[in-house]
């Protein structure tokens, strides 16, 4: 009678569990998804800043692969709030943390350009630093500051709002860098829209879509 029983309680325990074979699966199909989200990034950098642009195609391995990077990421951080707002946990989980690990990808580059002197939109016309530009650098580090804290205590109570404020703090960050030459749209390289202006749309598209959790 007690195997019967225990047979029982572990057929239950086997249909309850999902299979480990079908999660490594849709990992792995999420996996592809985000490559598929960076490539598009990269293409469209690219596109717009080498082919219709001044940017020379040297500056794809460092400076145009960072453009792509850090835009990737927001629009991985936008779609898992959408997708925790539709009931698609794993799926939102598994894109916050491939946008994640972006990041210090993102700073790691944009600290040697830095230190080559390569970021143009960073100074104005007599070599000073614009007072936009280096907000945009320190509501940066906030976000980043704010992304590696959710990473250490993925299961704090308020881990939801610094979700939310990471992305937020990123649309800031976008906002800052390059705003202001958003309305000059004849200067927009080949009439495609900056890429500070779609992160800045994917990251407010996330925020408003994903503002209030699935009940």
């Amino acid at each position: 009678m007690s195997q019967s029983a225990g047979s029982v309680s572990s057929n239950a325990d086997s249909r309850n569990s999902p299979p480990q074979g079908g999660s490594q699966g849709i990992h792995g199909r999420l996996l592809v998804w985000s490559c598929v989200v960076w490539v598009c990034a990269f293409a469209y950098a690219i596109v717009r800043y080498v082919y219709f642009g001044p940017v020379s195609a040297s500056e794809i391995p460092l400076f145009i692969a960072n453009k792509a990077t850090s835009f990737a990421a927001v629009l991985l951080f936008a779609l898992s709030l959408i997708l925790s707002r539709l009931g698609r946990v794993e799926a939102a989980r598994a894109m916050g943390v491939v946008g994640t690990r972006l990041v210090p990808v993102h700073i790691g580059m944009s600290l040697v350009l830095l230190a080559m002197d390569r970021i143009p939109s960073l100074h104005v016309g007599d070599g000073s630093l614009r007072p936009t530009a280096v907000l945009a650098l320190a509501v940066g580090a906030l976000g980043a500051s704010a992304l590696f804290w959710q990473k250490w205590k993925p299961t704090h109570r308020h881990v939801g709002i610094v979700r939310r404020g990471v992305v937020a703090l990123s649309f800031l960050h976008v906002c800052f860098w390059g705003a202001e030459r958003w309305p000059a749209t004849s200067d927009w390289h080949g009439s495609m829209p900056p890429i500070t202006l779609l992160a800045a749309a994917a990251g407010s598209a996330g925020l408003i879509i994903g503002y209030r959790r699935r009940e």
